[in-house]
This record gives structure tokens, C-alpha cells and sequence, in this order.
């Protein structure tokens, strides 16, 4: 303490507003760039995924109520919400750079996001109980729905992985209704996981 008192008033000065800086960048350290890259993402998707902290009496966000009304609604009129939703939550994570996709996908909010969705679209397309067949596998699904479908299927491959993926299904299969009823490959084939996605990526570029 003596020695900090003999110090001349400008080192003192320096000492304390240096002292200040290392406090606040401890408290608040300065944003990555992929920190700023999920900022944006959150924003775009604030009133959907997120909350908006400006309207207070707002305690559900806008995907829980478009799942709700789904689920309630298990129809093309009743999913719209959701599946319009989703869209736009996959459009807002390809404009990720690449270099941030982890930071921005691998947030717990959005991983549970689309594998919840994933989940729903599974459960959605089967229905209360199994397909007569394969040629039932998409339930109501137009070409719309199978579209986000597949391409939420290529977006949870590419970051988490096949195997990820795969475990995936097999959770699923063993959890639709009448699914312990049928074989493995017979419920599979029997569920829209096993619709030719890339059959449908042809069609679109065509």
C-alpha cells in the first residue's frame, strides 16, 4: 500500500484504468466473430425460436405454438406454421459461414430444435398407427413438406454426423405406434426415413 502511495499520479491513473480493463474483459470477454455470426442468427429468429425480451407477456415462442398447433391439427393447414417455420430456420443456418456452423448448430437451443422437428416430422407422416405400406410411408405429406423434411434430414447428417443420423432412426422406430409390431426394415420402409430424398433433389433441379 505505501508503495502504491509513492507512485506518481499518472502510473496510479494508468494502473487503475488497466486494472478496470482486465476486470471487464474477465466479466464480459469481447465477442468472436462466431459469437457475433449466432447474435445475428438469434435475432433473425427472434419471435420464433426466441422470446422477444420486448413483449413481456409473450411466455411461449412462436415454434412451440406452431408445434402445438400441429400436433393438434396433424394436417397440411395445421402444420403450416411449423413447416414454414422450420424452413426459415434451415435458410437463416446455411447463411452461417461454414466456419461458424458448429458454434451456431451445436447451441442447445437449435440442436433441440431440429431433432425435435425431425421427431414430429417422423411421427407426423406415420400417424396413430403403421402404414398398410410403403406407398403410405409420407401420410398427407406433399411435395412441400417431404421437401423440408429432406432437407432437415441433410442438414442434421452433415453436421452431426450418419451415425448420429442412424442412431436417430432406430429410436424412432422403436418408438411408433404399432412399430414393435413389424420388423426393423419393415417399419423403416413403412416410414418416411426411408423416402428417396434424392429422387426429390432431382425433381427440384429439373
Amino acid at each position: 500500500m505505501q508503495f502504491l502511495l509513492s507512485l506518481p499520479k499518472a502510473v496510479l491513473v494508468f494502473l487503475a484504468l488497466f486494472v478496470s480493463l482486465m476486470v471487464l474483459l474477465v466479466v464480459q470477454p469481447p465477442h468472436t466473430a462466431c459469437q457475433s455470426q449466432f447474435a445475428v442468427f438469434r435475432q433473425s429468429q427472434t419471435g420464433f425460436l426466441y422470446l422477444d425480451s420486448k413483449i413481456k407477456y409473450k411466455t411461449k415462442t412462436g415454434y412451440e405454438k406452431a408445434v402445438e398447433l400441429c400436433k393438434f391439427g396433424n394436417s397440411a393447414g395445421g402444420c403450416l406454421d411449423f413447416f414454414n417455420g422450420i424452413k426459415r430456420v434451415q435458410r437463416d443456418l446455411e447463411s452461417v459461414p461454414s466456419d461458424c456452423a458448429s458454434v451456431v448448430m451445436d447451441a442447445d437451443s437449435v440442436r433441440k430444435t431440429l431433432w425435435d422437428s425431425a421427431e414430429l416430422m417422423v411421427q407426423l407422416a406415420w400417424g396413430s398407427r403403421a402404414p398398410a405400406s410403403y406407398f403410405e410411408r409420407v401420410g398427407w405429406f406433399d411435395t412441400y413438406h417431404l421437401a423440408v423434411f429432406c432437407d432437415l434430414k441433410r442438414l442434421l447428417i452433415n453436421r452431426y454426423g450418419q451415425q448420429r443420423w442412424t442412431s436417430f432412426i432406430d429410436t424412432q422406430l422403436k418408438s411408433l405406434p404399432q412399430a414393435s409390431t413389424l420388423s426393423r426394415n419393415e417399419s423403416w420402409q413403412r416410414s418416411v426415413l426411408s423416402f428417396p430424398c434424392d429422387s426429390l433433389v432431382a425433381q427440384r433441379t429439373n
